[in-house]
């Protein structure tokens, strides 16, 4: 009977340490839970102030872009309205997003006096700063005293499709015949033979050491 009793105590004890240790692994395991629990509250908070932070980011440069883009275009209408062209027109810049290249310009000329709209097409930005740079330098020579003699070397390159060159091409030659511009431009836009009061003379290049020689 004692010895039954004892084998009784025995399993008994067995059990409360089985439970003791029970406890203690039930403890750690509480103890890791709260820990990861803190740690991924922590990381949830820096996720949230990294995405107020992009939204704050986004909205400075958003706000940026378009305070580039009004002077931009403050620039090109001042230019456009000192310009003695056949229409008079207004511009503004719209932006489009293309998948291959990001964002792009583009440039719409309405005239003021039909509503009529010539769209630009989608320009780069090299095209978009040579168009109000020449326009610019047109008229900082306008109201000085300067000679209206302009020698320009591809200043047109950025330009990308037939519609924009001969725009351009039709403001230099309002230029020459309304303003008393003399223009000389090296460009390689073939487009510009069919705007009426442009003269084009080929060019040749035989070699690099003989340089440049009119065709034919």
């Amino acid at each position: 009977m004692k010895a039954r009793v004892a084998n009784v105590l025995n399993r008994l004890n067995a059990v409360r340490e089985d439970v003791r240790m029970t406890e203690r692994e039930q403890e750690v395991i509480e103890g890791y839970i709260n820990r990861n629990r803190e740690a991924i509250a922590e990381k949830q908070a820096k996720i949230t102030l990294c995405d107020k932070s992009e939204i704050v980011l986004k909205n400075i440069a958003d706000e940026r872009n378009e305070g580039a883009k009004k002077a931009l275009t403050d620039i090109l209408n001042y230019a456009l309205s000192n310009v003695q062209l056949e229409q008079r027109y207004k511009a503004r810049l719209e932006e489009h997003i293309n998948r291959r290249v990001g964002k792009e310009l583009t440039v719409v000329l309405t005239d003021l006096d039909t509503g009529y709209e010539r769209s630009l097409k989608y320009q780069t930005g090299t095209a978009v700063s040579q168009i109000i740079g020449l326009l610019m330098t047109i008229i900082t020579i306008k109201f000085s005293k300067c000679s209206r003699f302009l020698i320009l070397d591809e200043k047109l390159s950025g330009l990308q499709d037939e519609e924009t060159i001969l725009m351009f091409g039709e403001i230099l030659s309002a230029l020459a015949q309304n303003e008393d511009f003399q223009i000389l431009m090296v460009e390689h836009k073939s487009h510009l033979k069919a705007v009426e009061g442009i003269t084009v003379i080929p060019l040749t290049l035989p070699d690099y050491q003989t340089g440049l020689t009119v065709a034919g």
